[in-house]
Order: structure tokens, then C-alpha cells, then sequence
């Protein structure tokens, strides 16, 4: 398992003053529509109700071949720098 966290604050969506949750779901998105799935980090928290400082994203790579892995990872930093417009 690997813990992606992403300075969202930088996001575009953010800045102009977007939720926590929309940019969350924007790179999620943008992600699995790049054929990488990942888990946002908001669905582990056991406190539902409590405000999210930090943003994170869930990998788990125990079925994958490493070739598979090197290219979702490949995938997932286009996702980014996507949504970060980078």
C-alpha cells in the first residue's frame, strides 16, 4: 500500500475557493480516467464530521506485476499534472 498526499490548497479549484471534497474528487477522477484507480483517503476517515486539512490517496499494488505498477504510477502523475495545470 502506498499514501499519496497532495498539497490541494495549489489546486486550481481550490484557489478559487472550492471544497476539500470537489478537488478530491477531481483528481479522482481525473485518475480513473486515465484507467488508475486509487482510494481518496476521505473514505478511510473514521470521523466523518471532522474538517480535512490533509488530501490522500490510497494505492495498493499486491496483484500487480511491477510493469503495471511503474505505468499507473506514470498514469496517476499525468492525472496531476492535469489537474494541477502543470
Amino acid at each position: 500500500v502506498a499514501l499519496i498526499q497532495v498539497d490541494w490548497r495549489k489546486h486550481p479549484r481550490a484557489i478559487a475557493g472550492e471544497s476539500h471534497d470537489a478537488v478530491e474528487e477531481a483528481i479522482f477522477n481525473a485518475a480513473t480516467e486515465r484507467n488508475v484507480l486509487v482510494s481518496r483517503g476521505s473514505w478511510f476517515k473514521a470521523d466523518k464530521t471532522a474538517e480535512e486539512d490533509g488530501m490522500f490517496f490510497r494505492a495498493t499494488f499486491a496483484a500487480a506485476p511491477a510493469d503495471k505498477i511503474t505505468e499507473a504510477i506514470k498514469r496517476f502523475g499525468e492525472a496531476l499534472r492535469a489537474e494541477f495545470r502543470l
